[in-house]
């Protein structure tokens, strides 16, 4: 079904350069990386489909809503517009956080 990997190394052995190329948030300088037979360098989009990823950071703006948020990574992962607003309120009943959509982040 899927497999599971974990990069074990010295501070500067290049793990996270190498999970950014594989997850399409950096480009190799050299060689050549593919995840599930999709180069990484193109298609992105493929790659991103069949991969997930936890931040080490957060990666929400405490400044806006969560709704707004959704809305913003949306748009960074080129979901068409129709499909925005029924996937953001799934995963906002998936997280139990519907009556919070307005609510900004840091509260």
């Amino acid at each position: 079904m899927g497999e599971v990997f974990a990069f074990l190394g010295p501070n500067g052995a290049g793990k996270t350069t190498t999970v950014k190329i594989l997850c399409t948030l950096a480009r190799p300088a050299a060689g050549q990386a593919a995840v599930a037979g999709f180069d990484v360098v193109r298609p992105s989009r493929d790659v991103r489909r069949r991969i997930g990823l936890v931040f080490q950071e957060q990666t929400l703006d405490d400044q806006l809503t969560a709704e707004q948020n959704l809305r913003f990574h949306a748009v960074l992962y080129h979901v068409p517009r129709a499909q925005v607003g029924p996937r953001i309120d799934r995963v906002l009943r998936l997280v139990a956080l519907e009556e919070r959509r307005h609510d900004l982040v840091s509260t």
